[in-house]
């Protein structure tokens, strides 16, 4: 089952990984909504738009 969730913070970087250091692939605003693919070690895997995949910090997407 895929959760929405929407974007809290004021802009949030996507990241290929669950690191600070992992390369940012885009960024957010708050408002967007995504989907949810997986939650792991305070992260969350998201979906946006076409193939647009990448992981946020859990505070910075709320689940809906």
């Amino acid at each position: 089952v895929r959760l929405n969730a929407v974007i809290v913070a004021e802009a949030a970087a996507v990241r290929s990984g669950m690191t600070d250091t992992a390369t940012e692939l885009f960024s957010l605003h708050a408002g967007t909504k995504v989907m949810v693919e997986e939650q792991r070690n305070g992260h969350l895997k998201i979906l946006f738009s076409k193939g647009k995949v990448g992981w946020v910090k859990i505070g910075e997407a709320v689940i809906i």
